[in-house]
């Protein structure tokens, strides 16, 4: 359900029922914590969100009420019922504050040093569904019907209207400083340094005789609200593409990935580059995206 690096390079791994992982990247192993009715351990069934503070400590929230607090040196775990039953979706940790999402009762502020609820915000429809801080120190409020971001003088949140009222899944900042925002129903939407929007989509295969060149990707240009078009949709050839489509931009690259279909490679023409593996991630790059031809496949 959520992944997150701490400071010493472990990854945090969320899941539904099986608990909350780790995975040890000095010694290259998993271990993992299990909900369990006694003290000093996990409560909650599914782990949706996770983060770290200054101090090292691991936070999660589950879907089921709890909030968790884990010292992963000595495996001391302390828990918070914020509001019994509360469906919690995300976490952001910002200094020694804690942002929570949640699913039916808005946004928590919570002190992690005073360990205590400090403020809620609420949204329309109050389903809040992501979170992020970014490098600038802007945060990011994704909701069911909307994107919003911290007013300055931290006292409320502002629209963000170019995501109109999409249905936000994740945000991310990549390391040119791009905000990316995965939504339900309306892909990625990623914004160049010129503010234009651009998206790209597309899943499903033809028939097997043509699955080399199928061209079911699109990609296209997004109007000033984030939500028309303003391209036509321009077909990307993307070899034995099957779904998942990703696009990235970086310094005046547009970058395309998609998970390849399980066909077989035996008409596979070219020399330069092998043929990307079956059920891999394959990637095409271009510096004029809606010039079909200069999309490069680079592998996969």
């Amino acid at each position: 359900t959520c992944i997150d690096k701490d400071r010493s390079g472990n990854l945090w791994i969320g899941t539904y029922y099986t608990g909350l992982n780790i995975w040890k990247d000095k010694s290259e192993e998993m271990a993992a914590y299990f909900p369990n009715p006694s003290n000093n351990s996990l409560k909650g069934r599914i782990v949706r969100g996770i983060t770290s503070d200054g101090s090292g400590n691991i936070w999660c929230c589950t879907e089921d009420g709890h909030l968790n607090k884990l010292d992963p040196q000595s495996h001391e775990m302390r828990n918070f019922v914020i509001s019994e039953g509360m469906n919690m979706h995300a976490l952001v940790m910002d200094g020694d504050k804690l942002w929570i999402c949640t699913f039916g009762e808005g946004l928590y502020e919570f002190d992690t040093k005073e360990e205590r609820v400090i403020r809620k915000h609420t949204f329309p429809g109050n389903m809040v569904s992501a979170g992020f801080k970014t490098e600038e120190g802007d945060l990011f409020i994704g909701t069911t019907s909307g994107l919003y971001i911290l007013e300055t003088d931290e006292e409320g949140f502002r629209k963000v209207e170019a995501a109109h009222n999409d249905f936000i899944h994740c945000i991310y900042q990549d390391n040119a400083g791009i905000i990316w925002v995965g939504t339900y129903g309306n892909g990625i939407k990623c914004i160049d340094e010129n503010g234009t929007g651009w998206l790209a989509f597309g899943g499903g295969t033809l028939p097997a005789s043509n699955t080399l060149h199928t061209c079911v990707p699109k990609i296209v240009r997004l109007g000033k609200d984030m939500l028309s078009f303003d391209s036509d949709f321009v077909p990307i050839d993307a070899p034995y593409f099957l779904e998942a489509s990703e696009l990235n931009y970086e310094n005046g690259t547009f970058i395309y990935t998609y998970s390849t279909d399980w066909q077989s490679r035996e008409n596979w023409n070219r020399t330069d580059v092998p043929a990307p593996g079956i059920c891999s991630m394959g990637c095409l790059t271009s510096k004029t995206p809606f010039d079909q031809e200069s999309w490069q496949f680079r592998g996969g």
